[in-house]
């Protein structure tokens, strides 16, 4: 088996053979599988997804309690058969041609990562961009430590081909019951991968809704997806901790992506300033200084972190700012 393509399932019902049809493009060079992970929906998501296992023998339904997309994903990387897998959500396809090359290629030259580009929808599929590039050597060899000290930002999960061997023999999962999983565990999966191509081809097309994780709507949703940035940035520090005393280098760009992830929430809070109320931005920063992560100390990614982190570190000037 080539390729496991691993598709986590919740309440996603109506899209769930639009999603399936838009994998049907491989060439008869590829050999591939569909997982789909079925993450406790309560519609009809699963018997939509069982119809697809009984008609098509590349494709497995599994069933499961839920436990957010982090659990759904690791259910399907435990079940994948593929020599790489990727992901991929049910409101989003894939650039099959680039897929296929890029699998060839990956595997000709043994990575243990393919990277590939990702362009963004609106609510009418109209493309709004192409995600912005990381300041890193595209189209080059390098290893998961030289991208993140050239500047990568870890970020989503969906722009990888994983090599399936590298991943278990690191024992490498999502971290289960946080929102914002993609980012601490690609800056970990990053800090033990040595060989790792980022292509400058797009291959992933992202549809962002109203309502996404990353868009919560609900005020419960909004507060655990904040809530959640600080776990993500002890977590990543617990990571650069590790590399201290041994590189540096991969220490302080380590430290430039926990950091930045609170300086992002600080901002957040500054910058929609009725998103939350002052009681929980309150109850953020006093999480933040318990973790050793506020005030912001160390290296930050670029000149106007820095600037305006000197600003969020006068506690009593981001109170003024919370307040507004």
């Amino acid at each position: 088996m080539n390729i496991s393509i691993i598709i986590p399932i919740y309440n996603r019902e109506e899209l769930i053979n639009t999603c399936f049809e838009s994998l049907l493009k491989f060439s008869n060079a590829i050999s591939y599988e569909v997982v789909f992970v079925n993450d406790g929906s309560t519609d009809d998501s699963l018997n939509k997804a069982q119809i697809l296992a009984d008609q098509y023998s590349f494709v497995t339904c599994i069933n499961q309690e839920n436990q957010g997309a982090a659990g759904a994903r690791n259910t399907g990387m435990k079940h994948a058969k593929g020599e790489y897998f990727c992901f991929l959500d049910t409101d989003d396809w894939l650039n099959i041609d680039v897929i296929e090359e890029l699998f060839h290629f990956g595997k000709k030259n043994n990575f243990d990562l393919v990277s590939y580009k990702m362009e963004t929808f609106d609510e009418n599929y109209k493309s709004t961009g192409i995600v912005k590039s990381h300041p890193i050597l595209y189209n080059e060899l390098m290893s998961g430590k030289d991208a993140l000290i050239q500047g990568y930002q870890p970020s989503s999960a969906c722009v990888f081909l994983y090599k399936k061997d590298f991943i278990f023999h690191n024992n490498l999962s999502f971290f289960v019951g946080i929102t914002q999983e993609d980012v601490e565990f690609t800056a970990r999966l990053l800090l033990v991968a040595k060989k790792v191509f980022f292509s400058s081809k797009i291959a992933y097309n992202y549809y962002k809704h109203s309502g996404s994780v990353s868009t919560p709507i609900t005020k419960e949703k909004k507060e655990k997806y904040l809530l959640d940035a600080i776990k993500v940035a002890v977590l990543i520090k617990e990571q650069g901790l590790l590399c201290y005393n041994k590189d540096i280098r991969t220490f302080e760009a380590i430290q430039k992506n926990y950091n930045s992830v609170v300086w992002n929430l600080l901002l957040r809070f500054i910058t929609n300033p009725k998103e939350v109320d002052f009681d929980f931005k309150m109850t953020c920063l006093e999480g933040l200084k318990k973790e050793g992560l506020y005030p912001i100390k160390g290296k930050l990614k670029t000149n106007f972190q820095k600037l305006s982190a000197f600003f969020f570190n006068i506690e009593f000037v981001l109170n003024i700012f919370f307040k507004i």
